[in-house]
């Protein structure tokens, strides 16, 4: 296979994990809201405002990742889902949630995200999202072993 093959079916299994990502938001974002709230009474028509402004910033930024070419430094999907999460930290705020205890490290790591929302893992989307994730960087280390194998 090409370079130019490789290339387009690095930036496919990027493109593709952005729509399941895309896609896992509502379900997602729902959850975390309840574990932080304790109820789903108290979401309201701002938290369906917040997924849609989430779901188009993804879609944006795993389009940028899916483009990107892979010797570019970039951060990875779950960086990119936890740099996308402040307006739904700024939300928990106004509904009084009650930031939770963290790691000192993650804490540190992350100092902006003090209700723990970013994910540590793409399974925390969903299985869709954790097997597109293994293929897009199965799809990139080959890619990359490809182009700097000598």
């Amino acid at each position: 296979m090409s370079e130019d093959e490789l290339v387009a079916q690095y930036r496919s299994y990027g493109l593709a994990l952005g729509d399941v990502v895309v896609a896992a938001v509502p379900l997602w974002l729902r959850g975390v809201f309840i574990a932080r709230l304790g109820s789903d009474a108290r979401l309201d028509e701002r938290f369906d405002d917040v997924v849609t402004r989430l779901q188009s910033e993804l879609k944006d930024r795993f389009t940028r990742l899916a483009t990107a070419d892979i010797d570019e430094p970039i951060s990875g999907p779950l960086e990119q889902i936890r740099q996308a999460t402040s307006e739904a930290t700024y939300l928990l705020r106004e509904l009084d949630a009650s930031p939770v205890v963290r790691d000192e490290a993650v804490a540190t790591l992350y100092p902006e995200d003090v209700f723990s929302i970013g994910p540590t893992a793409a399974r925390e989307l969903g299985q869709e999202v954790h097997d597109a994730s293994i293929a897009w960087g199965a799809a990139k280390a080959y890619l990359h072993l490809h182009r700097h194998r000598d």
